[in-house]
């Protein structure tokens, strides 16, 4: 008997749908920034910038372009405060990352020796455990 009144509680405040949706696991398109994709031998900063529209993860990628005698190549992102790079000695070295980042938090994408950058976001999978409670609680 507990059991059949915790089901209908349970079926009354989540409709079918709404089950289905919170366990899905759906895909979503990236979100693409604009910025500059290439940047030679100074270093420059804000190639890119943005803030993110949900949570989710910052993806940053491209590959080193040295054309100078014993030179390397970098790539950074500044995530509200936090920071990520890599270095790499070899031109046409690819880079690649992933951070994660908060709804409304700010990024700049910061290199030298760079080309074909890309910065994309990715939402962040599922509501969390605030879906099945409707009203009571938000995101």
């Amino acid at each position: 008997m507990l059991k059949q009144l915790i089901q209908r509680l349970l079926d009354s405040r989540t409709t079918p749908a709404q089950a289905a949706h919170n366990a899905s696991s759906t895909y979503t398109e990236p979100t693409w920034f604009n910025g500059t994709p290439t940047v030679g031998d100074s270093w420059t900063d804000n190639l890119y910038t943005g803030t993110a529209p949900s949570d989710g993860y910052l993806n940053v990628s491209g590959s080193a372009n040295i054309n100078t005698a014993n030179a390397g190549s970098m790539i950074q992102a500044k995530i509200s405060g936090a920071q990520i790079s890599q270095v790499t000695p070899m031109s046409g070295q690819g880079f690649n990352m992933m951070a994660p980042i908060s709804k409304g938090a700010t990024f700049s994408v910061n290199g030298i020796r760079l080309a074909d950058i890309t910065v994309r976001f990715f939402k962040s999978i599922g509501g969390g455990i605030t879906a099945p409670f409707g009203g009571l609680c938000h995101a």
